[in-house]
């Protein structure tokens, strides 16, 4: 069975959705997974990976500052040490840095925003898109070590830590006693007048309108 080496970025412990996705396309090929943490808080993120599905999490320490160069070196070496055939990590800012970095000191080709990875008899197979997704390549790797980096949603995500169970609601005891219901007096619940209820302001009676004068009958004159 072959091995891969993932470098797994994280933000205060808590590893990022595209490492978490670069590892679960790795444990699609079937190869054992040793995921890499370093930086500060990388002992809550190495708590966190125990059970998102590697085969161990490898804690690089002793680094005061962040530096690619020293990183990349520390993880070639990890390469090298381990036997193993597969670099992976996630096609962001801190991932295309390091990346390139690692593949020039193991000698490999690097694919970078592959969008598949498959297993092809002793190494891997990839697609990645060129000319702006208007072409689909399909590459293999004649170098010792496949490296590669995975594009950001193109593979599902692999849960970093088992959710605790959701807490239940509390339930009333049944012995409660229920509160009183309160009772309404005769003045609390009288309604009001129809005009009052529709009026709240007293309602003057409107004047009659005038009657116009009869008609007068028309003189007759004399002939």
């Amino acid at each position: 069975m072959s091995k891969a080496i993932l470098f797994i970025e994280h933000v205060a412990g808590d590893p990022r959705r595209a490492s978490l996705e670069c590892l679960s396309a790795a444990l699609s090929t079937g190869a054992e997974v040793t995921a890499v943490v370093t930086g500060p808080d990388s002992d809550a993120a190495a708590t966190a990976l125990s059970t998102s599905g590697a085969t161990q999490v490898c804690h690089l320490t002793g680094a005061e500052s962040w530096s690619p160069d020293r990183t990349a070196t520390d993880l070639a070496r990890l390469v090298t040490e381990t036997g193993a055939t597969i670099f992976l990590a996630a096609a962001t800012a801190t991932g295309k840095d390091i990346a390139p970095r690692v593949a020039a000191h193991l000698d490999s080709t690097l694919f970078s925003s592959v969008t598949t990875l498959e297993s092809a008899g002793d190494s891997l197979q990839t697609q990645r898109p060129w000319l702006a997704g208007k072409v689909i390549a399909t590459c293999t790797s004649a170098s010792p070590v496949f490296c590669a980096t995975t594009r950001p949603n193109a593979f599902p995500s692999a849960p970093p830590a088992t959710p605790p169970p959701p807490t239940p609601p509390e339930q009333p005891s049944p012995t409660a006693t229920p509160p009183p219901v309160p009772h309404l007096t005769a003045a609390q619940t009288a309604t009001p007048h129809a005009h009052e209820a529709a009026h709240p302001f007293p309602v003057r009676p409107r004047p009659p309108c005038p009657q116009p004068p009869p008609p007068t009958a028309a003189p007759t004159l004399a002939s």
